[in-house]
């Protein structure tokens, strides 16, 4: 992996595992395709208009937008047709619309995929993509660069019943104290994330996290 694609994928993952937990997006199949449609954050779209996923601008989409060249894939042939896609104010903007757009009904599959190869066909067989090959194309990303390593760190540390009831804004902070086992929630699993701790179960995460010091 050279230095520009290690980069590359740090400033794309921190927000991919937030809208995985917002969204159900898997963070590898949101890297690999930002990874492909973008060629690395190098092409003309992602450098002018931060549209790391290739986007297309629609009327009354709130959005300004740039018109490019692209090629498709029609009638078994590529053939390149202008056209205009969004334009975004930041890499954030473009990956959350990224996870907005896959909240279409159409896309529900990529959703409920049990990993990243039936995510991978998925996407494309909502019509993502007209390559016959883009599922495979994204596979291959996710087993080169190992991007299913981020997919088991966010499955592996929501084992807590109830932990879609936290709050969006103390779930990475709830992650971290699971992941840690520092608070792990109650013997039959569950976080219980809206009720007061008691002295006895405050003791219990202090004695975890003195041990985790010493």
């Amino acid at each position: 992996m050279t230095q520009n694609q290690e980069d590359f994928i740090a400033l794309i993952k921190p927000e991919a595992i937030k809208i995985y937990h917002k969204y159900k997006v898997l963070p590898s199949l949101t890297i690999a395709q930002a990874i492909l449609e973008s060629d690395w954050g190098t092409s003309i779209l992602a450098i002018e208009a931060n549209n790391l996923f290739g986007i297309k601008w629609t009327d009354g989409c709130g959005c300004d937008y740039v018109v490019k060249q692209t090629k498709e894939y029609i009638s078994n042939q590529w053939i390149t047709i202008d056209a205009k896609f969004k334009k975004y104010n930041s890499v954030n903007d473009s990956i959350i619309d990224y996870a907005l757009l896959l909240q279409n009904p159409r896309y529900e599959k990529v959703l409920n995929a049990k990993d990243y190869k039936e995510a991978a066909f998925e996407v494309w067989q909502a019509g993502y993509a007209t390559d016959s090959n883009y599922p495979q194309k994204l596979i291959e990303q996710i087993e080169k660069f190992e991007l299913y390593k981020i997919d088991n760190e966010v499955l592996s540390s929501i084992n807590i019943k109830d932990f879609d009831q936290v709050a969006n804004w103390a779930k990475d902070a709830v992650k971290k104290v699971v992941d840690k086992g520092i608070m792990i929630g109650d013997d039959q699993g569950f976080f219980n994330p809206l009720q007061p701790c008691t002295r006895q179960e405050l003791a219990v995460i202090v004695s975890r996290l003195l041990e985790l010091i010493e």
